[in-house]
C-alpha cells in the first residue's frame, strides 16, 4: 500500500510525499519522508482521528470536529510544548482523510494547517 501525504499552512508552506505504508485495522504507519527518522501513526475512529509522529519528533494530534483538543510536540534538540487543536474540518473515507484545523495556545491561534492523506494499492 501507498500513502500520499499533501500538507499546507497559512504561511504558504507545503509538504508532500509518498511512501510506502502499513495499515494493521483501524491504524497506518508510514514513515515521515518531511522529516528524517520519524515515523507517523494514524488511528481511525468513527468520527475522529488521532496523528502521532515517532523519532525526531514527537507529536501527538487528536483530530475531532467542533472540539478542542490537547496536542503535544516534543524534538530530539529538546524543544517541547502542549497546544490545544480546534478541527475545523473532517472527512474520514475509506482511503482518504482531510483535516483543517488551528493550533492554539493562549488562546490566540499559533499556525493554520490542512492536509490530506490518501492510500492506494501499487
Amino acid at each position: 500500500m501507498v500513502v500520499s501525504f499533501l500538507s499546507f499552512d497559512n504561511e504558504k508552506n507545503k509538504t508532500s510525499f509518498q511512501t510506502e505504508a502499513i495499515q494493521n485495522g483501524n491504524v497506518i504507519q508510514f514513515e515521515d519522508k518531511s522529516s528524517l527518522g520519524t515515523q507517523i501513526q494514524i488511528t481511525l475512529f468513527e468520527d475522529s482521528f488521532i496523528l502521532e509522529r515517532f523519532g525526531f519528533i514527537e507529536m501527538h494530534l487528536h483530530f475531532c470536529l467542533d472540539k478542542l483538543t490537547k496536542g503535544t510536540y516534543k524534538n530530539s534538540e529538546g524543544l517541547e510544548f502542549d497546544f490545544l487543536v480546534q478541527t475545523k474540518s473532517l472527512t474520514i473515507e475509506k482511503n482518504k482523510l482531510k483535516v483543517s484545523y488551528d493550533m492554539k495556545m493562549d488562546e490566540e491561534i499559533l499556525s493554520s494547517h490542512t492536509f490530506q492523506v490518501v492510500l492506494f494499492e501499487k
